[in-house]
Order: C-alpha cells, then sequence, then structure tokens
C-alpha cells in the first residue's frame, strides 16, 4: 500500500511540477547587425590612394592634397615638366627640391617665391616655359610630397644640378644616392626643416 501511494505522489509531482518558462526571442538590434555585417570603406587619402587614382584627380584635388593653390601647383607643374627628364624619379626629385627649399630656411617661404628667385629654375613666364598640364609632372608632385612626408626623401635634397656641387665646396654638398650627379644634400644647413624637423 505504501508503495503505491509513494507511486502516485511521484507521479503527481512529475506532472504539476512547476513548468519552464518558454525560451524567450529578444528583438535583434538592429545596429550591432550593422556595425557586425558591414564595414564602413576607409576613406581615400594621400596615403592609401594608387598612383593610378591619384593621377585620375582634378587639378584642385592634387593641389588640395599638397596643400597648394591651383596656381601654384600649376606653374610648379611647368617647372617640373621643363626642367625633369622623362623618369618619374627625376620629376619626383625636382618636386621634392622645391617642397624642401619652402620649408628650408636658406630660401622664399612659398612655392612662387622658390621657383622665381632669380638663377635657380627657369622662366615660368616665359612663352616656351613647361606645360601646367602634364599629368606625369602634377603626379610626381603629389608623389614627391607624400614621399617627403613618409621620410623616403630627405629634407636637405636642396639642389639638382649644381655647380657649386664641383666647384666652390664640395664637402658641404653630397650627390643624393645613386641616380646621378644633379640631385644634391646639402649636408650643413643647420636649420629645423632640414635636421629632420
Amino acid at each position: 500500500m505504501n508503495e503505491i501511494f509513494f507511486m502516485i505522489i511521484t507521479m503527481f509531482s512529475l506532472t504539476v511540477s512547476e513548468p519552464k518558462a518558454p525560451l524567450r526571442f529578444e528583438k535583434p538590434n538592429v545596429r550591432q547587425i550593422i556595425e557586425v555585417h558591414y564595414e564602413k570603406p576607409e576613406s581615400k587619402t594621400l596615403y592609401n590612394m594608387s598612383d593610378e587614382e591619384l593621377n585620375n584627380l582634378s587639378v584642385k584635388k592634387k593641389a588640395k592634397l599638397v596643400h597648394l593653390s591651383v596656381k601654384s601647383f600649376k606653374e610648379m607643374t611647368k617647372v617640373v615638366n621643363h626642367e625633369a627628364g622623362p623618369k618619374m624619379e627625376d620629376k619626383k626629385l625636382v618636386a621634392a627640391v622645391i617642397f624642401n627649399r619652402v620649408r628650408c630656411s636658406q630660401f622664399r617661404n612659398s612655392v612662387i617665391k622658390v621657383i622665381n628667385e632669380p638663377g635657380q629654375f627657369y622662366d615660368v613666364k616665359n612663352s616656351r616655359s613647361g606645360s601646367s598640364k602634364d599629368k606625369k609632372a602634377q603626379l610626381a608632385i603629389v608623389l614627391a610630397y607624400r614621399d617627403i612626408k613618409l621620410g623616403k626623401i630627405p629634407h636637405n635634397v636642396l639642389y639638382f644640378n649644381s655647380i657649386s656641387y664641383r666647384t666652390r665646396n664640395p664637402k658641404r654638398f653630397i650627390k643624393y644616392k645613386h641616380y646621378n650627379n644633379y640631385f644634391i644634400i646639402d649636408s650643413k644647413c643647420k636649420c629645423k626643416w632640414c635636421n629632420g624637423g
């Protein structure tokens, strides 16, 4: 009898036991889903754009990337087009010389003033001057600016085709890398820019 009673009690407790709470389905957070499944595209900057992308930009956008007015950018393009050979490396280094001179205390403090210094560059105002529409020269200016910022071109590359390299003071002026005798470092300049500032 006790066994039967015990069985009935056990069965009753199993059937009457507290029911489990139903599973709760929370409303999905749409913002979280978007953040997980959608990566925001990386914004395009001077440092992550390809050469082709940079070359396809308008003159106004190229000038903005290197912090120049459109007028200064076009005048600088003329100089690079006229002074440099066909190789992109030469064009970049001519542009780098101009950028470095703007920041060096030995020279004037703007692109227009630097390129118009007597005896330094050809006459920009000359009717036979280089083309301001040369896309290779425009790209070289942008790449030179980027290479200086990244430390690939030293701050004290200040001359090209300098007579001083061979005559006046050969110890002060050092040939830059192995390209040729046209690009020259001024090793004695004491200004902050030329010393890596």
